[in-house]
């Protein structure tokens, strides 16, 4: 079976050369400062218990937590706990779509109806009414001059230029059709002339 993705592509592991937003990096250090809270949140249900154990378990504990390694420690968590949650906050106020960049409700609208669309010419193929190799998902997209030229499909040129009504305000004409289907839309081919012809000029 042919791999669709070449595998033999290099890949960068050198994580010096990697360039991240900050959004990146406040994300990566939200899920460590989760990870040290719980770590150190089985480290203080044991601290707690011991000092509620007894009366010398209190004072171990109080000992403990005067030293100036325990007191860094206790700053660092608590470090954690804040950054942890106004990280959280900052995640849920993007989860409800707050400043968050998005298209506009017509554009959303248009993307919808084109999914449920190509869903209904995909039932129709299954169903037999478009012919299995020659329909308007195979032949997509159509171009003008394909359209206002001999027309040898089995489905109309309305069906092929306006699956959907918005397209027929706003249609964008393709100069060009997909080429060698799949394989043309995963590896680009370049028709411009040579480098070489460029230095003879």
């Amino acid at each position: 079976m042919k791999k669709a993705v070449n595998s033999q592509r290099p890949v960068n592991l050198d994580l010096r050369t990697i360039k991240l937003p900050v959004t990146a990096y406040t994300s990566i250090l939200h899920r460590i400062s989760g990870v040290i809270l719980f770590v150190s949140l089985a480290i203080m249900l044991y601290a707690l218990d011991k000092s509620l154990s007894s009366e010398e378990g209190f004072g171990q504990v109080k000992a403990c937590l005067t030293s100036p390694l325990a007191k860094l420690v206790i700053w660092g968590i608590l470090s954690a706990l804040l950054y942890h949650l106004v990280a959280g906050v900052r995640h849920l106020i993007m989860d409800m779509g707050i400043g968050a960049e998005s298209e506009s409700k017509e554009e959303l609208d248009r993307f919808c109806d084109a999914m449920i669309r190509i869903r209904e010419e995909i039932r129709a193929v299954e169903n037999g009414s478009l012919d299995k190799d020659d329909n308007p998902l195979k032949n997509a997209p159509h171009t003008a001059a394909e359209i206002v030229g001999e027309w040898s499909h089995p489905y109309s040129r309305e069906q092929a230029v306006y699956p959907v009504a918005s397209l027929i305000e706003a249609k964008y004409w393709p100069p060009v059709g997909r080429v060698d289907n799949v394989f043309g839309d995963r590896n680009l081919v370049c028709a411009c002339p040579s480098i070489e012809s460029y230095q003879d000029a």
